[in-house]
């Protein structure tokens, strides 16, 4: 099970993702969106991020080179794309791995050869996503679930979704607008818990 702690900003939370556990950690890089770091700030947070953990950059409607560029200089392992990229987008990324991020679950057909997020058609409310439209069985690609994941209920998202490849969580450890080291520890170990107990 993959646990990916998103929209990190400073270093002392991907310090605390990592310790706990988090296999991967995401970076918002399209510089309108809150939470955006520059490539320099990537860098500096992920200097001693162990190979094991992916360091996911997270786009939205991104030029491609822009894309392959922060790749190169930011140190990233794979991207994560949010806006309205195609598979003729995701192939001009080459070799890339991709996240593609869908909150549209009619398109979930549509993709291959990447890992997909399934999200809340808005996000910050706290409640679990509603996916009860979703063919889970009909899901050929590793999916990760996003969407309202919380300390609090993480193990119900775990129980409900067995054959997730992961789960996602940005603002559901924070606090006041930043990265909370307890709930980020606390998630984590909450989540593993649930897995451990079937």
């Amino acid at each position: 099970m993959k646990i990916k702690i998103c929209g990190n900003m400073e270093k002392a939370s991907v310090d605390a993702a990592v310790k706990a556990g988090a296999t991967h950690v995401g970076f918002i890089m399209s510089a309108s969106f809150r939470r955006s770091v520059s490539f320099d700030e990537v860098v500096k947070m992920t200097a001693d991020v162990p190979k094991a953990v992916k360091k996911v950059g997270v786009f939205v409607n991104a030029p491609i080179d822009f894309v392959k560029h922060a790749v190169s200089v930011a140190g990233l392992d794979m991207v994560q794309l949010h806006g309205d990229e195609d598979m003729d987008y995701i192939h001009q990324l080459g070799n890339i791995p991709v996240i593609k991020a869908l909150s549209d679950f009619s398109k979930i057909s549509d993709f291959e050869n990447v890992s997909l997020l399934l999200d809340a058609p808005v996000g910050g409310s706290g409640k679990l996503a509603d996916f009860s439209s979703v063919k889970f069985g009909e899901i050929n690609l590793p999916y990760f679930i996003a969407g309202g994941l919380t300390p609090d209920n993480i193990a119900e998202a775990v129980k409900k979704y067995p054959n997730a490849y992961g789960f996602d969580v940005s603002s559901g450890v924070e606090t006041d607008g930043k990265k909370d080291v307890v709930k980020i520890r606390d998630f984590i170990k909450n989540a593993h818990e649930a897995k451990n107990e079937k």
